[in-house]
């Protein structure tokens, strides 16, 4: 399972989680990344929101989005997408997160993670505010991942930057659920790095996923496409509504 949302302390965390109740192991050194934002790419912007798109965050949970324009009112920097047939808004979505799903079950979706706190892979200090690239170029580092070389993808009129984790490695030992980030990658939504009470991101070598990474400003939004079957056709899917769509 793979969702945004408070969930139990167990092995079904294994994209974004948040815990509550537990202690924190010792601090670790934290380091505070500045880099150059990616440059845009040649393609055409995407149009901007009209008085007939949808508010996103208004629109019918568990049922159909109607195809069409959306915009956001609670998500920031504010998202425009151009939705076609078999979207569902998956959760209430908030400034910091927004999920859709494709079809009734969820089996694929995708995710918009607004500003990454704090960036843990392996016991490399924690970084913090890391930007696109420090965070692409990270997971790609990882010696537990196995990961494609970042690719350049538009976002809109901005440029992202796109690596896939090919999975089928094992899963993270229950018992070692809080060293998640000596499998892989951890990034942090929150006050504190992991595993300090926030969501968390995993990035961990059992499941397949597409990450996009893309700065917009001083802020770093994070798109995680996820399928549980019918992968390489989801990703390119996630890809075509990054290159319709509006950050900012």
């Amino acid at each position: 399972m793979d969702r945004v949302g408070p969930v139990k302390a167990s092995l079904a965390v294994l994209l974004v989680a948040a815990v509550a109740g537990c202690s924190n192991p010792a601090a670790q050194p934290t380091t505070t990344v500045t880099s150059v934002p990616l440059a845009t790419v040649p393609v055409t912007a995407a149009p901007a929101a009209s008085t007939g798109a949808r508010v996103i965050e208004d629109a019918g949970l568990e049922t159909p989005l109607v195809a069409g324009v959306y915009t956001s009112r609670l998500f920031k920097p504010a998202l425009t997408l151009k939705l076609g047939d078999g979207w569902f808004r998956r959760d209430s979505g908030s400034a910091r997160t927004l999920d859709l799903r494709r079809a009734p079950e969820g089996a694929a979706g995708v995710t918009f993670i607004s500003g990454i706190d704090f960036l843990q892979c392996g016991t490399d200090p924690v970084v913090a505010k890391p930007n696109a690239r420090t965070i692409v170029d990270a997971i790609r580092s990882s010696k537990k991942l196995t990961s494609s070389d970042p690719v350049a993808v538009p976002v809109g009129a901005l440029s992202g930057l796109e690596i896939r984790i090919a999975g089928g490695g094992d899963p993270v030992p229950e018992d070692d659920l809080f060293k998640s980030n000596e499998y892989g990658c951890v990034l942090t939504i929150g006050e504190e790095p992991f595993p300090a009470e926030a969501l968390w991101v995993m990035v961990t070598p059992d499941i397949t996923r597409q990450f996009v990474a893309v700065d917009v400003g001083e802020t770093t939004v994070l798109i995680r496409g996820l399928a549980v079957s019918g992968t390489d056709s989801h990703f390119a899917l996630v890809l075509d509504l990054l290159a319709d769509a509006s950050l900012g």
